[in-house]
């Protein structure tokens, strides 16, 4: 039993690290002297649904995330946040209980402008613990859960320490796929991950802090991407941003930052109409000093040039670092400028 747990320790501190900004994990694999590889993300991609909402067990790492741009019944705004990740430690294992090569996480917060409270959870699979169905789609760890008949109309739960939450999520819009028909390139040597989203979901639900439960509404993001790695040897980790517009268009936007200070960059336009992606030459996305307590940037300049924006990000809450296995920076933020409207700002990779 000591030795399972250990070895359980061992597999989930590793699956985190590869999940969230590992720059050297690889892609292949010995076993039994023979390699073993992890596929990549073909150029001819094709994502369809409601099939690929549901796990791809063949790659290496894989996540569904939700976050969510609330107010509460005073008008204040505050973050929610549910995130669910897969990562294998074996290439094509297909073992069952828990001899099983996946392994899950699952991260859930809630922020507002005074406090930041968060929860992960671990689990192994084979094992009932976590997994994702497709029809009807279910995604869940423990007692935590995003589900629904489809990605139309979805309900998610969380709780932790001192909060829970309950939202029920309508779209408004089509599902977005990012990059070439989904495949979302992260380098200048093509490495991609599939990508898509649903940025258009109204929210509405109620969430819980040390005991006092309140109603919210606001709008909410889901994110559904796999691969078999996310970063290279040559990249820290990335800086990304989802956009809600007062207009009631979205922009989804990241940069990879590379070692040798040449980042990479993409983005997503959406409106309910349609989406495209956005000329990597016409991004800028500067950091405003100072950085937080936490050592992040929460605090920025986007510019887009073709597109006439120019706007100033400040985050809700400047201390909203997950301090999980592997930290990162997660929260809400507000914009203004040439636009204005609020979203959500990630950072890994940082010296913590």
């Amino acid at each position: 039993m000591i030795r399972n747990l250990a070895t359980f320790i061992f597999y989930a501190i590793t699956c985190l690290i590869l999940i969230i900004g590992s720059a050297n994990s690889q892609n292949v694999i010995k076993k039994n002297k023979e390699l073993v590889i992890f596929p990549i993300i073909e150029q001819n991609l094709l994502i369809k649904f409601p099939k690929d909402h549901g796990s791809h067990d063949q790659y290496r790492v894989e996540w569904w995330y939700l976050t969510a741009n609330l107010k509460d019944q005073n008008g204040e705004p505050l973050g929610l946040q549910w995130t669910l990740f897969r990562a294998d430690l074996e290439a094509e294992n297909r073992k069952n209980g828990w001899n099983n090569s996946q392994i899950w996480m699952g991260h859930a917060a809630l922020t507002n402008r005074d406090s930041h409270m968060f929860h992960e959870k671990i689990a192994r699979g084979g094992v009932f613990q976590a997994n994702v169905t497709t029809e009807p789609f279910e995604a869940w760890i423990d007692d935590w859960y995003l589900k629904g008949i489809d990605w139309k109309n979805l309900t998610v739960s969380a709780s932790g320490k001192n909060f829970k939450y309950v939202l029920k999520l309508e779209a408004k819009g089509p599902l977005v796929k990012h990059g070439d028909e989904g495949r979302s390139i992260k380098s200048s040597l093509g490495l991609a991950s599939a990508y898509y989203s649903q940025p258009f979901f109204h929210a509405q639900g109620w969430i819980e802090q040390d005991g006092k439960r309140q109603l919210v509404s606001g709008s909410a993001w889901a994110d559904h991407e796999w691969s078999n790695q996310f970063i290279t040897d040559t990249q820290d980790g990335w800086d990304w941003f989802s956009l809600n517009f007062d207009s009631g268009e979205k922009l989804m936007l990241f940069q990879v930052r590379e070692k040798d200070q040449n980042y990479y960059y993409a983005g997503t336009w959406m409106n309910a109409s349609g989406s495209y992606p956005l000329d990597p030459s016409q991004i800028l996305i500067q950091p405003i000093e100072p950085k937080s307590d936490a050592h992040y940037y929460t605090n920025w300049t986007i510019k887009i040039k073709n597109l006439n924006l120019d706007i100033d990000i400040e985050a809700i809450n400047p201390s909203s670092k997950m301090n999980t296995i592997y930290p990162y920076w997660e929260g809400p933020i507000s914009f203004n400028g040439s636009h204005s409207g609020n979203g959500y700002l990630e950072m890994t990779g940082y010296i913590n």
